[in-house]
């Protein structure tokens, strides 16, 4: 047994009543699926609001894969159906209340899976969108990128297409100048590309979040946004939201393992890269910052969240009795 193997049994453990693919001869991994997608969300008219849109990024969510016949939005480790149960409501629409992080409180409109286009396409996992009247009118968007167990299997590498200047046709030279400055900071260009078109990062930027991903991202919106194809806002908070265990002591002799690989992940929030990208966006007339929180944090100082959601998400993720 691994940790990952451990942390699953955990979330298996507290997971909802549902059928699971057990005797799946495909993966041993289709232990950690539920049959359906509706089996792994809370709300469930929520998620028939949002289902077209979950369905309908690259990731391909609800597209059955291969390995367990059955679509990655069924797992245990689903990021998106973690995050889904974090911020999905019937209401459609995120309320955020007074919280230490600044964010402005009030109704944010919701978005799952929102296309950005960069050099090619990323999809946003959250994409939440408010205006505050008063003296000083404000439109904030908030780009939310969820992690659940990748940080146990992270990706160190970066697409070679990202340090072509060629690549950056169209886009405001301004932008493709600090991106390139960046993605060359993080890429270790002295070790040969992987399968030809991946190169891997820098130690020190072998973050347990994924950096690369978070700055295509950044450069997706901004690229859109100096192009008129996103209506005009003033703030941006790009907002990565981990898994964390509230009680590692269950997972007996994987414990310090997993505080140590945690550790890191925390550490790695603070990523130089993200100054010079707000800059950038400062240029534009946006200010910019970056955010790494938990789920604890996100449902019980940021978002208004129901008694009984709150104790569905603990329960489950947190493994309160």
């Amino acid at each position: 047994m691994s940790l990952e193997d451990k942390m699953l049994d955990l979330l298996k453990d507290h997971a909802p009543k549902g059928e699971f693919e057990a005797d799946r001869k495909k993966s041993c991994k289709a232990k950690y699926y539920f049959k359906r997608p509706e089996s792994n969300v809370y709300d469930q008219k929520a998620f028939e609001i949002y289902k077209n849109q979950i369905g309908g990024g690259d990731g391909k969510e609800l597209t059955p894969i291969k390995e367990t016949g059955l679509a990655h939005f069924c797992s245990l480790r689903s990021s998106s159906a973690f995050l889904f149960n974090l911020l999905g409501d019937s209401t459609g629409s995120v309320k955020i209340i007074d919280n230490r992080f600044d964010l402005p409180k009030g109704d944010y409109s919701l978005e799952f899976e929102k296309k950005l286009q960069g050099i090619g396409t990323s999809n946003i996992d959250a994409y939440l969108r408010h205006f505050s009247s008063g003296p000083e009118d404000k439109e904030t968007l908030i780009l939310v990128e969820s992690k659940m167990l990748e940080f146990l299997t992270p990706d160190y590498t970066i697409s070679k297409s990202y340090l072509n200047q060629e690549k950056y046709k169209g886009i405001d030279p301004r932008i493709s100048q600090v991106f390139l400055k960046v993605f060359s900071l993080i890429t270790d260009v002295s070790q040969p590309a992987i399968d030809g078109y991946r190169c891997p990062l820098k130690k020190e930027f072998q973050t347990q979040f994924d950096v690369f991903q978070l700055l295509k991202h950044s450069l997706g919106f901004i690229s859109q946004y100096s192009k008129g194809a996103i209506k005009k806002a003033d703030a941006v908070t790009l907002l990565n939201i981990f898994y964390e265990m509230n009680n590692p002591s269950l997972l007996g002799e994987y414990e310090k393992e997993y505080s140590s690989i945690l550790s890191k992940e925390k550490e790695s929030n603070a990523f130089i890269g993200f100054d010079w990208i707000a800059e950038l966006y400062h240029s534009y007339g946006l200010s910019f910052r970056f955010l790494g929180l938990n789920q604890n944090i996100l449902i019980n100082e940021i978002t208004e969240v129901s008694p009984a959601k709150k104790a569905y998400i603990e329960k489950r993720y947190s493994f309160a009795c």
